[in-house]
């Protein structure tokens, strides 16, 4: 449904006389729904467990440290952190419907005590 909703956004851009902008912008839409597509966080889980903070995927879990940038919102949390053996950096939107209540509660409450 999202890519008819962005190939028809698309051609009312073309069709309202800006087929260059419409060209334009193909590319990045494409890569962004490609993207969408392979999400690479689905089925992964965050722990904080004895005052370390970890990420999961599967059987494996590795430790990350949290990052000043993390967010909770209203309407969802914004979850950025650093791996820490490899230093990569990434990132998650969590959103109510992401995970139960009860656990969405106590991230809100974990990342306020991280500030």
């Amino acid at each position: 449904m999202l890519c008819f909703c962005v190939g028809l956004a698309l051609m009312r851009v073309y069709s309202r006389g800006y087929p260059l902008l419409a060209v334009v912008m193909l590319p990045p839409a494409c890569l962004l729904l490609w993207q969408l597509y392979h999400q690479p966080m689905v089925g992964a889980f965050i722990r904080w467990q004895q005052g370390h903070w970890s990420v999961g995927r599967g059987a494996a879990s590795e430790a990350v440290s949290v990052d000043s940038k993390s967010t909770a919102l209203p309407w969802g949390i914004y979850l950025a952190w650093q791996e820490l053996p490899a230093g990569g950096r990434r990132c998650v939107w969590l959103f109510p419907d992401c995970v139960s209540a009860e656990q969405l509660r106590r991230l809100r409450v974990r990342l306020a005590l991280e500030r």
